[in-house]
């Protein structure tokens, strides 16, 4: 089997300490790909609130953004939301079962040079939640 991704991130300046980050993330296979090599829809990076793997096929789509914004020195905010899907083949995935998440986090720069932050994600889905702590933005 073969395995085609595209991740596309674009990160929006809107004033001081408040960025739009946008990501359009899709995939397709070919072939019979293992049960474990499928495209997954959900995790602590796409489709928070949907825990890894409950969604898996053989094609996958995703738009998520998040609005970051400072707070309080090495304290910050994001708020985010995604749609997506996964199915059979791209041309046949269902928009009528597209799944929503949003939510909502807290931001602490532990290291400023290289602006890692440590994160708390809480986010809800369609009849799910998730809440995740972790280094790292999520794109």
């Amino acid at each position: 089997f073969s395995r085609v991704t595209s991740d596309i991130i674009k990160y929006v300046p809107l004033a001081d300490g408040h960025v739009l980050a946008l990501n359009l993330y899709g995939g397709t296979t070919f072939g019979q790909p293992p049960f474990q090599e499928y495209l997954l829809y959900g995790g602590t990076n796409k489709a928070r609130g949907y825990y890894q793997g409950h969604y898996r096929d053989n094609a996958l789509i995703l738009f998520q953004s998040e609005y970051r914004f400072d707070i309080w020195k090495k304290f910050g905010a994001v708020v985010f939301g995604s749609l997506g899907n996964v199915g059979p083949r791209l041309d046949q995935i269902d928009p009528g079962l597209t799944k929503w998440n949003a939510g909502l986090g807290l931001r602490y720069m532990i290291n400023p040079e290289d602006r890692l932050n440590v994160r708390v994600d809480y986010a809800i889905g369609r009849e799910t939640s998730g809440l995740y702590i972790t280094f790292g933005e999520a794109f």
